[in-house]
């Protein structure tokens, strides 16, 4: 990965102030690992989270406890000048009501810089709609009731004053997260 990133510097025209990305999973992320990454030159984290609902978590096999993801990601977010972004999903199949609130919640106590809130997409031929047709696990959110999910992220963060919208998706708390 260092050295993927160190070639980019060398050979693409890029400014100094540049934005690069990684993005994944806190799962194996380890110390090495990030270490390489902020060595090469990433200056902003992505981590799909999804969702820190243990239930949910175990039925989408999203493999990290809670405990872990929160700990990580505070842990992360200690690093300087490296923007700490997540994904949280909504839509999943048990995630309404107090649950998509808890989310939003906990995401709103921790130390990251970013999140972007996204609609889960069920498709047709993945092994989530295979295990819902065949009653596996309950349906994902209807239509609607993810328009009221989204709502309720808007909501929740147009709330707090140190949070602001860069996106219909996209929420900043601290500078570090630019989205350019």
């Amino acid at each position: 990965m260092k050295k993927i990133l160190e070639t980019a510097r060398k050979n693409l025209p890029l400014t100094d102030d540049c934005e690069i990305t990684f993005e994944g999973r806190l799962h194996r992320l380890t110390d090495e690992k990030l270490s390489a990454c902020v060595e090469g030159g990433v200056n902003r984290l992505s981590i799909g989270v999804q969702t820190f609902n243990a239930d949910i978590r175990k039925e989408m096999q999203r493999l990290d406890s809670p405990e872990y993801i929160i700990r990580r990601l505070e842990e992360i977010s200690a690093i300087d000048n490296l923007a700490v972004v997540i994904d949280l999903l909504f839509g999943f199949p048990g995630q309404k009501g107090k649950v998509w609130t808890d989310d939003l919640k906990i995401v709103s106590e921790l130390p990251i810089d970013g999140v972007d809130c996204y609609q889960l997409n069920v498709f047709e031929k993945s092994p989530l709609n295979t295990r819902i047709k065949s009653g596996l696990c309950d349906p994902a959110a209807t239509l609607a009731e993810a328009a009221d999910m989204y709502a309720e992220s808007v909501e929740y963060f147009s709330a707090h004053p140190n949070w602001h919208r860069l996106t219909n998706t996209h929420w900043a708390r601290t500078p570090l997260e630019r989205n350019l």
